[in-house]
Parts: structure tokens; sequence; C-alpha cells
């Protein structure tokens, strides 16, 4: 597997700003050169009266990764960019996607076809104990992308993400916890494993930066 980000994929990411306004241009570039005027830049460079305190996050640092992906003032925003990018993404996916395929986008498992089976699994509140899901609690999951071929008798859950890709582990550790979240569909899936199905989950990250990594999207594709 190879990282895609630092050379090959940022200039990816500035092919894919073309189309972009000249202001957006610009904060793209001031994020991509860590430039962007959050105050923990703003302090760094001596801005007069600045600190470095997040404006809305009393006693909390304003670093470029705390304006882009956990400032809860931002959080419409974010989830707004989330769903632009994906919706581009599924758009590029789905022409691509074997004929016959069936695709549910942005769905609760409830609105599919497939049958789910309860899951027990660790009680994250009770150590050493385990809670039931049942196939109703199940159902209210939703993947960003359900995708089932029954000739080929395959179940693909596709969950994307946009982390802070500001160092080397974010997308692996944004994967893990997408896995961590929707392994219990895997489990409610069994019937058609022990049918001879396959049944993947895809966690898909895209840093907010425009990085992805290979080993993450070339299975899913």
């Amino acid at each position: 597997s190879r990282l895609v980000g630092k050379g090959e994929c940022m200039a990816a990411a500035i092919a894919g700003v073309r189309g972009l306004s000249g202001p957006e241009k610009r904060v793209w570039i001031q994020m991509a050169a860590a430039v962007y005027p959050v105050q923990a830049y703003l302090e760094r460079i001596a801005v007069p009266g600045e600190t470095a305190e997040c404006l809305h996050c009393p006693g909390q640092r304003e670093t470029q990764g705390h304006f882009l992906c956990e400032c809860p003032q931002f959080r419409k925003a974010r989830t707004e960019a989330h769903n632009r990018a994906w919706r581009k993404i599924g758009e590029v996916m789905e022409p691509c996607l074997p004929v016959g395929s069936r695709v549910w986008w942005d769905r609760p498992m409830g609105a599919t076809d497939l049958t789910l089976q309860p899951v027990r699994a660790p009680d994250p509140d009770r150590p050493g104990e385990e809670v039931l899901h049942s196939p109703s609690q199940l159902a209210r999951l939703q993947p960003d992308g359900v995708v089932v071929h029954e000739a080929k008798r395959r179940i693909v859950l596709l969950e994307f993400t946009r982390p802070n890709d500001g160092w080397d582990d974010a997308l692996w550790q944004a994967a893990a916890r997408k896995d961590g979240k929707y392994r219990l569909l895997l489990h409610a899936l069994r019937g058609y494993a022990r049918a001879g199905w396959t049944v993947q989950l895809h966690a898909l990250p895209v840093g907010v930066m425009g990085t992805l990594h290979l080993a993450h999207w070339v299975p899913a594709m």
C-alpha cells in the first residue's frame, strides 16, 4: 500500500480546485500551507491582542485541525462538506458498479430489503457484560452507501469520513473508528455470509485537505 498525499495527491487536489472561485482557491492554499488565520496561527505570528484560544471553545486551542474537524460552532458546515463530497464521489462510483447492482445512498438499513439478525456485543457502559442489539435497532444505522449484487452474491457497506489529515496515522484511525461503529452490521448480515455471500465493510477516509490512502479505496472500487 502507498500513501497518496504529500506529492501525488496534492497535485491532484490542486488540479481539483481549478473550478473554484478566486477567494475559495486562496483559502485552500492557505489551508494547504498551514497559514490559514486560525487563532493558534495568529498567536504564532504575534498578531497584537490575539491568543491561541478558540473563540467558541473556552480553554481550547484553535488549531487548524480543531477549526476543520472539532469545533462545535462549525458542525453544520462540516456535515454539509461531508455530504457534498460524498455526493460527488457517489456520482463517480455508481456508473462504475457492475451491471445489476442495487445501491442505497445515505439510507438507514431499514430502507433496504436486507434481512438483519440480532447481534450480541460488549456493553460499553458495563465491562464484562453484553447487550443485545435487535434488528429494529440495527435497522436505524445508516451507512453512507449499501451496494447489493444478487448475481455476484455480494453486499458492500460503504462509509465515508473526512478526518483531519495533519498527521500520518489520521486516515487509519478514522477508518478504524468507522469500522468499529459499523461492524455490528456485518454480524447482523451473517445469514448472507453463511449462505455463501461476500459481505464487506469499506471505510473510505479522505482527509480534509484531500489526502487518501490507496489501501482503503482500491478494494472498494
